[in-house]
């Protein structure tokens, strides 16, 4: 396997996105892995919860966009355990990945000499002096905030999930930075305000519209993930650092590839080559318990695989597959997806508008394209579903259907929680489009 083949999504998106789909993508790649971010955190973050969530998953959604990795942090218990990652401290699970993301990229535990692209402080350490750029990094209760003012942001105890959207928020303000770097060195024009002076926050309350204790510890029963890909990763990712409990079920017929890497947050090179439901298999804790089926869920498997759970998480790229699974009417359906460097997340019930609502039509080229994705936006898509499967099964009912998130939006992050409108030309024909119609 080779950088170019593992890191073949992330250049597909950059060239797509920003370039036009004109561009040297062995160069693209060549200027990821020369862009250097390092991760500054003081003892006080470095041996907490919510900040080695942090640390580590900033860790896996940077480096798996080919960028050289410095973290400047102590070592410490480790308090944040959880797959992928093994061991008994912050630098051994660090160290137990390390080898394991994209080849022929950079990482280091502790501080070079080396003037960085950009910097991110967590906790009270100033900083180093020796990066381009340097923003500032807060989590506390449901708020994550990523700033360009100096601050002496707090990563608090109670701020375990906001710390995992703060974390997306760091890879996405670090891609940002590469984009400046890839304009300035290319002498392009790209059309987005890449100063990285806007301020990013979020506040997973108020999105949401739910109560902070809603999104933790989720009973959800009997649930199926139809597809192991880069959203159920994500998702399942999120649900093993909320306290979830779970009897999963997944579905998938393929194989882990090189490509897959840039994303896939439980996956790691060793599982190249496996059936992607036996990743997900190996992962399973006492209190989420996973089984697969290394099948697709089709026109051809359906039979062998229903009647389907009540509730079913849905990452699936392919759009026909969406109306597939939501016309067999699950008790719950909540859905993960991405298109470009934009993620939903929604959740759909009998008589609600639908997955197909949402999603009416297909790219022409559904059955053979190759979706050019990256880590953050997968991550977002994952992370949001999962926090709608943890809010409902907890009796909160979000404020409405769709969460939109745009991680890399004109200036910086935006996510909104939009209602969703029955569609009179919905493929799948839920009982909501037939009303529709009826009253067109």
């Amino acid at each position: 396997m080779t950088y170019d083949e593992s890191s073949a999504r992330t250049l597909a998106i950059v060239d797509e996105q920003l370039l036009g789909g004109r561009a040297d993508r062995p160069l693209i790649g060549e200027m990821l892995r020369r862009h250097r971010v390092r991760l500054l955190a003081d003892s006080r973050v470095a041996g907490s919860l919510a900040g080695q969530e942090l640390i580590l998953t900033a860790t896996l959604l940077v480096r798996r966009m080919g960028m050289a990795l410095e973290i400047a942090a102590s070592d410490a218990p480790l308090l944040a355990s959880g797959p992928p990652f093994s061991g008994g401290t912050l630098h051994g699970a660090l160290h137990s990945v390390a080898d394991q993301l994209l080849p022929g990229t950079e990482f280091r535990i502790g501080a070079s000499d080396e003037v960085v692209d950009i910097e991110f402080v967590l906790g009270s350490l100033a900083p180093t002096g020796a990066a381009r750029h340097c923003l500032w990094v807060g989590a506390a209760g449901s708020r994550a905030v990523v700033t360009a003012a100096p601050a002496d942001l707090e990563i608090s105890e109670q701020g375990r999930i906001a710390s995992l959207a703060a974390a997306g928020i760091v890879a996405a303000q670090a891609f940002r930075s590469f984009a400046a770097s890839l304009a300035d060195e290319l002498d392009i024009d790209i059309p987005k305000d890449l100063s990285l002076a806007v301020d990013c926050a979020l506040d997973l309350v108020e999105i949401l519209g739910v109560d902070a204790d809603s999104l933790v510890s989720p009973a959800l029963g009997d649930i199926d993930f139809i597809s192991a890909g880069a959203i159920t990763n994500a998702a399942l990712y999120t649900l093993f650092r909320i306290d979830a409990r779970l009897q999963g079920r997944t579905i998938e017929g393929k194989d882990l590839d090189p490509p897959d890497l840039n994303r896939y947050l439980l996956a790691l090179t060793r599982h190249l080559g496996l059936p992607k439901v036996d990743i997900l298999v190996q992962a399973a804790t006492p209190v989420i318990s996973l089984t697969g089926r290394a099948m697709l869920f089709d026109e051809t498997t359906r039979e062998q695989l229903e009647p389907l759970a009540k509730t079913v998480a849905l990452g699936a790229d392919h759009v026909p597959s969406r109306w597939l699974v939501q016309s067999a009417e699950p008790a719950l359906l909540v859905v993960g997806a991405t298109e470009g460097f934009e993620a939903y997340a929604s959740y759909h019930r009998p008589g609600m508008a639908c997955a197909g609502c949402l999603h009416p039509s297909a790219p022409p080229d559904e059955a053979t394209r190759t979706v050019a994705t990256i880590s953050f936006v997968s991550f977002f898509a994952g992370f949001f579903q999962a926090l709608l499967l943890a809010a409902l099964a907890n009796g909160a009912e979000p404020k409405a259907q769709v969460i939109r998130a745009l991680p890399f939006a004109f200036a910086g992050p935006v996510v909104s929680c939009t209602p969703l409108a029955a569609n009179a030309d919905c493929p799948v024909s839920c009982r909501a489009s037939l009303l529709a119609l009826e009253a067109a």
